[in-house]
């Protein structure tokens, strides 16, 4: 895509909301190579706020999914289940305009006091993007997608204070 198509795309976010689920279901099968599980698909529809497609002509071409962690103590984690943008739509800004957008949402709660996600160790681009946008590397989970068969099968978490 050239730098002047880039320009000219016309995104629009929203919540993503039932009548979006089997377009996220897709998208997310083609992006990652985890097949997420229907209970995951419910509960990131419970937080339809947070939750967020980037549409291109009414197709569902980025999306943000999340839940909510509650704490014993009352606060609240916001967990990023998937964040992933088709690839000829990539280096647009899309994924920073879908992530700002969800963490924005969030801090609006004053329960929530962080975000946090897994990123596979491999995968730098990832890692990257994340920093920029304020995480951190706060721990590594060995082993933790050996049950998808990835490699490495080591994880990062990723965390960002959102409370003040």
């Amino acid at each position: 895509m050239s730098a002047e198509e880039q320009h000219r795309l016309q995104i629009t976010l929203q919540p993503i909301s039932e009548r979006h689920l089997e377009e996220l279901k897709a998208l997310n099968g083609v992006i990652f190579p985890i097949k997420y599980q229907e209970k995951l698909y419910r509960e990131c529809l419970l937080f339809q706020g947070l939750t967020q497609g980037a549409f291109y002509d009414n197709s569902l071409i980025g999306a943000v999914a999340v839940r909510l962690e509650q704490q014993q103590d009352g606060t609240a984690r916001l967990y990023l289940i998937t964040l992933g943008v088709l690839a000829p739509y990539r280096s647009c800004g899309i994924g920073s305009q879908l992530l700002q957008r969800t963490l924005e949402a969030a801090r609006e709660d004053p329960n929530i006091v962080d975000a946090y996600l897994h990123v596979q160790t491999s995968n730098e681009e990832a890692i990257r993007f994340y920093q920029r946008a304020g995480f951190e590397i706060a721990e590594t989970l060995l082993g933790y997608y050996r049950k998808n068969r990835l490699n490495p099968p080591d994880a990062y978490i990723l965390r960002k204070r959102l409370a003040s």
